[in-house]
């Protein structure tokens, strides 16, 4: 049976992600599982999610995917090499046959050649100039990559063939029979415009300003845009200044010791954070003034997240290595029901319908795993707009979401 994996957030699930599912469809078949890996609570870039996995797994399902499994939180809030790879291993452990993936431009060749230089070439010394620059990892990365193969250097200002990279060099390293089927991507993920496909961003940025609904529903869905309206209507969507005064309340309970101990924290930003966050009264202020080349917003945002969820150097160094543990089953179709059993069949790789059930079933590593993502829903559900949805231990109360085949 072929399953081919997306990697995703579906931060809210438009058009563009509809149309992905639907070229999968008819390039491989209606027999193809389509199975989504997909954030659940918090999001790579370090903030809660928007909308509750629930709510954005149904929506995948109803529009063609036909199971949605959660990522752990464990391999989500990280730079994008260990989310790329916890991301290929889940679906490694699944049995899947490929993964795919959007792309501005390139090619799947073009992409394996770029991804096996990065694993051949010796990094060491862009990463020693990085330090002295100022810069990060990727930034390494980039340029050895540009100066090893100039001939495809302009691929590497993308940020999804930059992602893409990244599958590919997981692929090489844990799952060498997937397959990787890049599909064309149409529009910017982070577009400012409303075209033809609105970028997920942007339609959050819609929801958080009140932006007239008629300016961006159009980009969601037919089917979904009854629950979409729902959504905004019941305010069942993250307040994100309720979360941003959460960091702001760590980093002044927190001492610089304590800092020291959660993941990104080195070289004496411990001291800068505790200094300006732990005084700031402002959070995006607070990141203006501690954000610098090496240390961009986005892996400040994640950062906040460690001080937030309480995640230490120690469980992260040992996730990684161990790999996901488990996956958490959040919607399936009739396909996907036949997928799963199929699973069950040939591994005992833990599949969680309900986390009352999954307790004797996950090792120890497995066990921490899946506390945090109940804490990040715990917390996401906290900074929920609508005071009366801010209820604790909701993936308590929550089964798969069983829809009709799209």
């Amino acid at each position: 049976m072929d399953s081919i994996a997306i990697i995703a957030e579906y931060n809210p699930f438009h058009s563009g992600h509809k149309k992905m599912i639907d070229t999968l469809r008819k390039t491989y078949g209606i027999n193809t599982i389509i199975i989504v890996l997909m954030s659940g609570s918090f999001v790579q870039r370090g903030e809660p999610a928007l909308f509750s996995k629930w709510k954005r797994a149904a929506w995948a399902v109803s529009c063609g995917a036909d199971c949605v499994f959660e990522l752990p939180c464990s391999f989500v809030l990280n730079g994008a090499e260990e989310f790329a790879a916890g991301g290929v291993r889940l679906a490694s452990q699944l049995g899947c046959t490929a993964i795919s993936c959007g792309i501005e431009h390139g090619s799947a060749s073009d992409i394996t050649a770029l991804a096996e230089t990065a694993l051949s070439i010796d990094i060491k010394p862009y990463l020693a100039a990085s330090r002295l620059q100022g810069t990060s990892y990727g930034t390494a990365l980039t340029q050895a990559l540009a100066d090893a193969l100039p001939q495809k250097s302009s691929l590497l200002q993308y940020p999804n063939t930059l992602l893409a990279l990244e599958y590919v060099k997981a692929l090489k390293r844990y799952a060498k029979k997937l397959q990787f089927l890049p599909v064309k991507r149409t529009g910017s993920h982070n577009a400012q415009d409303l075209t033809a496909y609105a970028s997920a961003s942007l339609l959050r940025q819609a929801v958080i300003t009140t932006r007239p609904k008629t300016d961006y529903i159009q980009y969601i869905p037919q089917k979904n845009r009854k629950s979409f309206q729902k959504i905004l209507a019941d305010q069942a969507y993250c307040d994100y200044s309720r979360y941003q005064d959460l960091i702001l309340y760590e980093s002044r309970r927190r001492s610089p010791e304590e800092l020291g101990l959660l993941p990104a924290f080195r070289d004496g930003i411990e001291n800068r954070w505790k200094n300006i966050m732990g005084q700031a009264v402002l959070w995006k202020s607070g990141i203006e003034e501690l954000k610098t080349r090496r240390y961009p917003f986005t892996r400040l945002c994640r950062m906040g997240a460690y001080t937030v969820l309480g995640i230490t150097k120690n469980s992260m160094l040992q996730w990684q290595e161990q790999g996901p543990q488990y996956a958490r089953l959040l919607a399936l179709n009739s396909r996907g029901r036949g997928f799963i059993h199929e699973i069950k069949k040939n591994t005992t790789f833990p599949i969680i319908n309900k986390i009352t059930q999954s307790v004797g079933t996950l090792t120890s590593c497995g066990f921490t795993m899946l506390a945090l993502d109940i804490l990040a829903t715990d917390i996401q559900q906290y900074c929920f707009t609508n005071p009366a949805l801010r209820f604790s231990h909701a993936d308590y109360h929550y089964s798969p979401i069983v829809l009709p085949v799209s």
